[in-house]
């Protein structure tokens, strides 16, 4: 499916929008070898977009968790001695 360039790229991790837009007019972006210009569509599954001469890696699609935590535990990214823990 077609989208917006910009779209694409800022998707993908890589920048904002806004920054998007200023390497499309710095002319550091190609669609299939081809300079990329404002307002430009591109289908991520069947174009090649380059940014600055280095291929645009899509994201990977996010994968959730949902997890009922047990009263009494702590969820934190670090561990603490005599607490019950959920590290993340």
């Amino acid at each position: 499916m077609k989208m917006i360039l910009q779209k694409i790229i800022s998707t993908s991790g890589y920048c904002s929008r806004r920054q998007a837009d200023a390497l499309i007019r710095a002319g550091y972006v190609k669609i299939n070898g081809q300079l990329a210009t404002i307002g430009d569509q591109a289908d991520s599954d069947r174009d090649t977009i380059t940014i600055n001469g280095h291929l645009l890696s899509l994201a990977d699609a996010k994968i959730y968790i949902k997890l009922n935590k047990p009263l009494g535990y702590t969820c934190t990214n670090r561990s603490f001695k005599n607490e019950k823990n959920i590290l993340i």
